[in-house]
């Protein structure tokens, strides 16, 4: 009989069950309220910051926006090297021979002196009074 009479003491009453869901629900209210007032105060100046913020240089998943690009807009003048390597690549395919890719090229410009890499420096055009 001591059995039954401890199980009916762990009992609750509705009383007291009452009692622990208004605590429970005053606390989940508490918490709820936290949340809020926690989201609505940096919103703002979150969004701020991100819309002034610019990407970090050398971090992933940050890219930067491109300019858009005219398409009237005048070209550079091509360096000597692509000036001599095109020429090459003339003289090869002329003579039935591959199309020389870039390392190619390039070991045969190092081995040029600067009084032969001169022979390609493009001519710079004359300003005139008219533009």
């Amino acid at each position: 009989m001591s059995s039954s009479s401890s199980s009916s003491s762990s009992k609750m009453t509705i009383t007291s069950l009452h009692t622990l869901v208004i605590a429970q629900q005053a606390q989940i209210d508490a918490l709820t309220a936290r949340l809020d007032a926690r989201d609505a105060a940096p919103a703002a100046p979150a969004e701020a910051a991100e819309a002034t913020e610019a990407p970090a240089k050398g971090k992933r998943g940050a890219k930067k926006e491109k300019k858009p690009r005219d398409p009237d807009a005048p070209k550079r003048a091509p360096t000597t090297f692509f000036l001599f390597s095109a020429a090459e690549r003339a003289k090869s395919l002329a003579a039935g021979g591959p199309k020389l890719d870039a390392k190619v090229c390039a070991e045969r410009w190092a081995l040029l002196t600067d009084e032969q890499k001169a022979a390609f420096k493009p001519a710079t055009p004359v300003a005139s009074d008219a533009e």
